[in-house]
Order: structure tokens, then sequence, then C-alpha cells
């Protein structure tokens, strides 16, 4: 697989913007063809090149389909509001994974750090997930 997005079924914008000059776009997105959730950035700019001797970086961190009722579950303990889906949506097919993205969004997304503190986060409730770039 070359690209962590390669065949994702649904996919929301967690941040795009400038900071420090740098762009940054950051997705969560379902993949697709294993059902696990990524998300994934892409960094361009200066920084880049004195981080890794290149103007672009793009990293991303997958967390694997059996925890993503775990993520969820944590999502909803970490929100002050009570955001439980209705019966009706949740009969829906995909309902759980877009509710998954819509628990990201609200809790992680306009951030241009959301990366880093949606790892960390998956760290302190003890979520594997596998980090990558190149």
């Amino acid at each position: 697989m070359s690209s962590p997005l390669y065949n994702p079924v649904m996919s929301i914008l967690l941040f795009s913007g400038k900071l420090n000059g740098q762009d940054i776009h950051i997705r969560a997105t379902i993949d697709g063809s294993t059902g696990d959730l990524v998300i994934a950035g892409h960094d361009i700019g200066p920084l880049c090149v004195e981080f890794v001797g290149k103007d672009e970086y793009e990293y991303w961190l997958r967390i694997k389909s059996e925890y993503k009722e775990r993520v969820i579950e944590h999502l909803e303990q970490d929100l002050e509001e009570n955001c439980q889906m209705s019966e009706a949506d949740a009969r829906e097919e995909n309902a759980r994974d877009r509710y998954l993205l819509a628990l990201i969004f609200i809790t992680h997304a306009h951030d241009p750090h959301c990366f880093e503190s949606f790892r960390d986060w998956g760290k302190g409730k003890e979520i594997p997930t596998h980090f990558a770039n190149y």
C-alpha cells in the first residue's frame, strides 16, 4: 500500500491551515480495505526541510479496526456533553464508523497539533497504534 488513504471509505478533515509558515493538513479516515482508523497528516514548508530534509512530510497513525469501539468509548467519556447516536442512526450501514469520525472531529478538529494530541490521547488510554512516515 503506497498511501495510508489508499482505499478510504469515509474521511473527515481535522485541520487545514498554516502554522509557523507551514501548510498543515490532517484527516481522519476509515480505511475501506481494513476498516482501520487512520489519522494522516501532510505538512509542507521550510520547517520540514529542517526536520526531514525535504519541503514536505507525510505521517499517519493507524488504529486497527478491533480497537475502534474502545476509541469511541473513550472519546464519549471525554466529551462534556452527551453525544449519543440515535437508534435510527445506529441501524445505518457504517454508522459506527461515521460516529467514530464525528467524535474525533468534535474532540480534536481545528487544532494544528491534533495529530500529536490524538496520538498522546490514545497512548494515555492504552489504545495500540502504529506510527509511520516517509
